[in-house]
This record gives structure tokens, sequence and C-alpha cells, in this order.
């Protein structure tokens, strides 16, 4: 696992836009005498490239963009990325996957009317007389700037919370789910320097909730949800293209470049 992070812009956010993304699949081919194919993605390499143009950054965004590639050696080692158009969250869409873990006393049902007229959204209930929550564990910098949305309704006025905690700090914001379908987010930031942080709905003491597609995402406002079926948008093995790293000077303390990543 890397312990380097691709750093967050001053900003809040992780990139400029527009940006470049292409996914590339390598497969096996066998060709036959008569020019026929038959082509296999069994085992096949996933490579990911980003290309990232930025444009007026300041002297600190271009220090944090070049010391992460000179401690990284150019390409040589690996540093976490957050890809800015994906949720980091997995199983966004099955909150009862292995990949989210909830409290003993806290009941998480699948199968509940969901804002798109299916039935994928999940009923959280608590009945102990304490909070309970379901959370996820994110391997990324916790110092960053996140945003923490989803959807939530409830049968009668019913507040809950989505937070971020490392055990050193936490940061939550409170909400209240009514009759209504309505999504939620909330800015959080948390104040220590760890590698890995827990995301959570809170539900308080004898309440019941129910919910529909959780996001996080590293800047300060929600983008359209978008569902993750296993693995969400942090790429441990992120690794620069090209050996060196060039900023042209667009005015007196601003910059310009151009980084281009992959992962596989």
């Amino acid at each position: 696992m890397a312990n380097l992070a691709y750093p967050q812009l001053s900003s809040g956010a992780m990139v400029q836009y527009p940006l470049r993304k292409r996914r590339m699949i390598q497969s096996a081919v066998n060709t036959f005498a008569d020019g026929s194919m038959i082509t296999s993605n069994i085992n096949a390499n996933t490579q990911r490239v980003w290309e990232l143009a930025y444009t007026d950054l300041t002297i600190v965004d271009q220090s944090a963009l070049q010391n992460l590639f000179v401690n990284c050696q150019g390409p040589l080692m690996p540093f976490v990325f957050i890809d800015p158009t994906e949720n980091m969250l997995g199983n966004s869409s099955d909150l009862t996957s292995g990949a989210w873990m909830a409290a003993p006393l806290l009941s998480v049902t699948g199968g509940a009317p969901d804002p798109l007229g299916g039935n994928t959204a999940f009923t959280l209930v608590n009945d102990s007389q304490a909070d309970q929550q379901v959370s996820q564990t994110m391997t990324a910098p916790a110092n960053f700037r996140y945003c923490f949305s989803l959807y939530a309704m409830a049968a009668v006025s019913t507040p809950f919370r989505l937070g971020l905690n490392t055990g050193a700090s936490q940061q939550s914001e409170t909400f209240t789910a009514t009759g209504n379908w309505l999504r939620v987010a909330s800015p959080l930031q948390l104040t220590d320097s760890e590698t890995t942080f827990t995301a959570s709905i809170i539900v308080p003491a004898a309440q019941t909730v129910v919910t529909w597609g959780p996001q996080l995402e590293p800047q300060l406002s929600p983008s359209r949800y978008r569902a993750t079926a296993s693995a969400g948008g942090v790429y441990q093995n992120a690794h620069f293209l090209g050996n060196s790293l060039t900023f042209e000077s667009d005015a007196p303390g601003l910059f310009s470049t151009v980084i281009s990543i992959e992962t596989t």
C-alpha cells in the first residue's frame, strides 16, 4: 500500500476540469489461418490513465505536486490517487455487503422503495438506547476536504447524522429525514493526518431511516450520484507517467502543467 497520496488543491478540489480519463483492457487474441480471431478478457490487465491539466496554480499547489513527484522518484514509487469522477465508497448500492460494517444493534434491510421508483433502498432500524451506525473505512488522507451525501426519508421526521472519524478526530452533521426523499450533503474535514478514516451513517436511539445512494467525494459539494458495485474510486497503486514534471509560469506566482497518472 502506498504511504504517499496525490494532493488536494487549496481550493478543495482534486483536479481542474476538463480532464481526460481512459480505461484500456489488454485481451488475449488467437488468430487462425483463415483470418478469424478469438479474443478473451479472462485474466486481462486493465489500465486506467488520467491526464490532468492545471492552470493558474498557486505556489502552494505547485509545490505540493512537485514534492509528490520528487518523493515518488517520478514513476518509480506508488501513491494513493482519488478519482474525482467516481464515488469513493465501495458497494454503495448494497449496505449489507462486506464493504460496510453495521453496528450490532442496527438492523440494515434492503428492498425498500428508492427515489428512482425501484426497490434498492435500505431501511436502517435502531431499536437500542444508543446511537448505532453503518460505516465504511477508507484508505485515503483523513485531512482532505470531503463531501458525504445520500438520499434519505422516514415515515415521521427523524434525525440522523453523516460523519467521518479516525478515532483521534471526528466530525459529523445532523439532518432530518421526512416523508419525501431528500438528498443531503455534508462538507467534512478531519484535523489529523491519518491515512485511513471511517465514513458513517449514524442513526440515533429508537429511530428508523430509509437511505439510498451514499456517496463520498474529495470536494466541497456533491456531484450526481454514481453507484458502485464493488471497489470505489480510491486507487492505492497509482504512478506518474513520465520521468519529468515541468511547470510553466502563467503570471507571477501562478503556474500551469499537465500531469499523467496510471494505475493497473
